[in-house]
């Protein structure tokens, strides 16, 4: 049976910072990480954005969490993307937080996400 290369190598500035929940979007080669736990286990709420064909990071071309939480569960439904759950930083405990993400709507300063 016919195989198909799936691994590319380069850095991850994202593992370098910890644990990580990821999506990929399918509708561009873009992979997804929200929030986790940096080195020096602080929670994070970046909403990083990996460009494989670029090979690079951007952070800031999208609305970051508005919470910092590790763990947290991702899925698609009608184009908008939820991240829901997880561990919250104030007491480590399960989250019950809900947030909805245009994935047309990724911008500089905000804009594209909402509490659900």
């Amino acid at each position: 049976m016919p195989t198909t290369e799936h691994a590319v190598k380069g850095t991850c500035r994202a593992w370098r910072r910890g644990w990580k929940e990821t999506l990929k979007k399918r509708k561009r080669p873009r992979l997804l990480v929200f929030g986790g736990q940096g080195s020096d286990y602080e929670f994070v709420n970046s909403l990083e954005r990996y460009d494989p064909s670029t090979n690079e990071w951007e952070e800031e071309a999208v609305a970051p969490m508005p919470s910092a939480r590790k763990y947290v569960g991702t899925a698609v439904l009608d184009g908008k993307l939820y991240a829901a759950g997880g561990d919250d930083e104030a007491d480590d405990a399960t989250s019950n937080l809900v947030e909805r993400y245009d994935l047309d709507y990724e911008r500089v300063g905000g804009g594209g996400v909402d509490g659900v």
